[in-house]
């Protein structure tokens, strides 16, 4: 679930090899080419970008020859996209062959001629979306269609969130999206149902080491236990395991308790929220020096929601040691090159790489913004994707105020938008939290 570097990469020559796939895929006619083939063609019977793809990939060999020339594009497109990332040839198709993949790669190479390349890049969908079930109005029906519509709008990822039917995974498996699951652990007897239903994912919240202490927070007996048995028989069944921490005052000394006591499950994710706690700045700088050293061990990986720590690895000159150009998705690399990179793949996601539902069908940036409804499940979302104000300001870095608008991390941080909004009732003001004047602390 995450990409390591391939040891015969010159990570010194990265950057060369991003301003050669930005002039590439910048020029007119790239992007003219990639624009026009998104019309169903009616031959091949899907629109000529999917087809040359599947083409590519192997994965159908009947294609006319309109579809065709966009083979070379795709070729070109992905050729340099992999020499970046130091993967080969046979490693890309052999991944892709799962619908979702190639979703994704469909929705960033399409991304490349409706938006063009901008820092911070965005793909023509979002690639994921979390849909919280809860509470809603949405009819069985209703959602089964609106599981259709977003795998045809283009999203790879979907996760969901409360009252899941177990039909809901395996219509989103069937329509080629990647299904996930938010839990607590406290409904085991579903796991059976879930896991045959195809969910890939499981993302299981544990607020404490001491299971007296998170069951308490959540007034519900046994869950600390049930949670960790969700996560062993989700991982038994081959579901890859996320596991969340809110990270508060309460628990922020148990972290590397929790850690410790992770590996030993063999979970592959940890995800610490940093965002919605109540840790002092000295405290989260000390937190991103744990998740950074963390994850150069590579016993697992740590990711948060604060996109502060791509820009504090970002600046560690250290031989012999990586940086992490993203937050939420890590790409370990060494050389200061990567932050390059970073710059377009970095930063706040909302409204760029994902969004949220919620019962009611309404969309928002992200599970963030509740009270920032930008549109509904029945509406036009192409038209939303590319023309709604919210997202067009929230992707637009030379529109934040303050410090993060005259910060020259502004691509690969941005501070967070979440706490923007909450404190300055503004999502594009600056971050209050940010760590710069004392970041160079991270290391000593």
């Amino acid at each position: 679930m995450s990409f390591t570097k391939n040891k015969d990469v010159d990570s010194e020559d990265i950057a060369n090899k991003v301003q050669t796939f930005e002039n590439i895929v910048g020029s007119s006619l790239v992007q003219k080419l990639i624009k026009s083939a998104t019309v169903k063609c009616r031959k091949c019977g899907k629109n000529p970008l999917e087809v040359a793809i599947d083409y590519y990939l192997g994965k159908r060999s009947d294609i006319c020859l309109k579809c065709r020339l966009l083979v070379p594009v795709i070729k070109t497109v992905v050729g340099n996209s992999i020499s970046i990332f130091g993967i080969s040839e046979k490693e890309l198709i052999d991944l892709m062959q799962d619908s979702y993949w190639t979703k994704g790669l469909v929705s960033v190479i399409k991304g490349l001629g409706e938006i063009g390349i901008e820092k911070p890049f965005v793909p023509a969908a979002p690639l994921q979306v979390q849909w919280d079930l809860t509470d809603g109005e949405l009819s069985f029906e209703q959602i089964h269609n609106a599981i259709e519509k977003l795998a045809n709008f283009g999203v790879a990822h979907i996760t969901f969130i409360g009252k899941t039917d177990s039909s809901f995974i395996k219509h989103a498996n069937d329509v080629g999206m990647y299904p996930c699951l938010i839990s607590n652990g406290f409904n085991l007897e579903k796991i059976d149902k879930y896991v045959d239903a195809g969910v890939k994912f499981v993302d299981i919240s544990l607020e404490s080491i001491s299971p007296k202490k998170h069951n308490e927070k959540f007034g519900i007996d046994n869950l600390w236990e049930n949670a960790v048995e969700s996560i062993k028989k989700y991982s038994e069944n081959d579901v890859y395991v996320e596991v969340s921490t809110e990270v508060t005052q309460d628990n922020l000394l148990e972290i590397p308790q929790i850690i410790e006591f992770l590996k030993q499950l063999g979970v592959g994710w940890y995800k610490l929220d940093i965002v919605n706690g109540d840790l002092n700045d000295n405290q989260r700088l000390e937190l991103f020096k744990l998740i950074y050293m963390e994850n150069i061990n590579e016993d697992m990986q740590i990711l948060t929601n604060d996109p502060q720590l791509g820009d504090i690895t970002s600046t560690i000159q250290c031989n012999g040691m990586n940086m992490i150009p993203t937050h939420f998705f890590n790409l370990n690399y060494d050389k200061e090159a990567m932050k390059e990179l970073g710059n377009y793949i970095g930063s706040c996601g909302a409204g760029r790489f994902y969004m949220a539902i919620d019962g009611n069908g309404d969309i928002y940036p992200c599970d963030y913004f509740r009270n920032l409804k930008i549109a509904n499940i029945r509406d036009d979302l192409d038209s939303m994707w590319l023309n709604n104000d919210v997202l067009l300001n929230l992707r637009n870095r030379s529109l934040l105020k303050g410090k993060c608008g005259c910060c020259e991390s502004k691509y690969i941080c941005g501070g967070c938008r979440k706490r923007a909004f909450m404190e300055n009732n503004d999502y594009l003001s600056e971050d209050n939290h940010c760590l710069k004047d004392i970041k160079e602390n991270l290391l000593n």
